[in-house]
């Protein structure tokens, strides 16, 4: 605990004094991050406003409730077929897969596990790589020098993890971009999630916004919402009761 809030605090303090973590340059997050971009930059101003007027607006949050409720729903139904068949429920995953698929819908209008698979556990890991990469104590943001070595790995575990993450991110903006073409096979559809805003505003004249950009910023959305989940999980197996359900 102590050792994750001295790497939180340690991470805080860089950013404020214009420094990057050594993790935050993995594939160039310092770059486009609000929590590493000095705070009178003029780049760390449109970032914030596009933050907070499309990423954790109250409309946005007003937006999603329904979306809340539909996934909670699929959370007890899933606790009732585990109920009927007598099947052990392993509450972390549980939770962690109702989480991610929020999070997942909210940003993506697509779920990305689904609790009868393992598939919860390659995003999860990525995921919360790429959070405790960023918030881990490294020697080399205290000793420069130390930065091309590496000594704990920290800087390398961060750079693979960010690259398995941000390959998704690219998979799913370019099918995006195709099915937002009139004869790209999606009829030009578009859908009421953050991905869909967030590429308006770059079609727009008021942001200069590239794919990079899009990237970061869903992840510091990812970072805000299953970070903290992450942080709470206690690995736990139960039989749901009927009467509990």
């Amino acid at each position: 605990m102590g050792r994750d809030v001295g790497g939180a605090v340690a991470v805080v303090a860089l950013a404020r004094t214009g420094l990057a973590a050594a993790a935050a340059e993995a594939q160039n997050h310092h770059k486009y991050s609000i929590a590493f971009l000095p705070a009178a930059d003029e780049e760390w101003r449109k970032l914030r406003k596009i933050s907070k007027e499309q990423m954790f607006s109250r409309h946005r949050l007003d937006a999603s409730e329904g979306l809340r409720r539909a996934k909670l729903e699929q959370l007890c139904d899933y606790l009732k077929e585990c109920c009927v068949s007598s099947r052990a429920v392993n509450i972390e995953e549980a939770a962690l897969t109702t989480t991610l698929n929020f999070i997942s819908t909210t940003l993506f209008s697509v779920d990305f596990a689904n609790y009868d698979s393992n598939s919860t556990h390659e995003y999860k890991e990525v995921a919360q790589g790429a959070m405790d990469a960023l918030g881990a104590l490294n020697l080399a943001d205290f000793f420069p020098i130390l930065k091309m070595v590496d000594p704990q790995g920290i800087k390398r575990r961060s750079e693979f993890c960010f690259a398995k993450l941000f390959a998704i991110f690219d998979d799913i903006i370019n099918q995006r971009l195709e099915s937002r073409k009139d004869g790209g096979g999606g009829g030009g559809l578009k859908k009421d999630d953050l991905l869909e805003a967030l590429l308006d505003l770059r079609q727009g004249n008021e942001y200069d916004l590239s794919s990079d950009h899009i990237k970061h910023l869903l992840f510091l959305d990812i970072n805000e919402k299953f970070g903290l989940v992450l942080s709470k999980v206690v690995p736990l197996k139960a039989v749901p009761s009927k009467y509990e359900v």
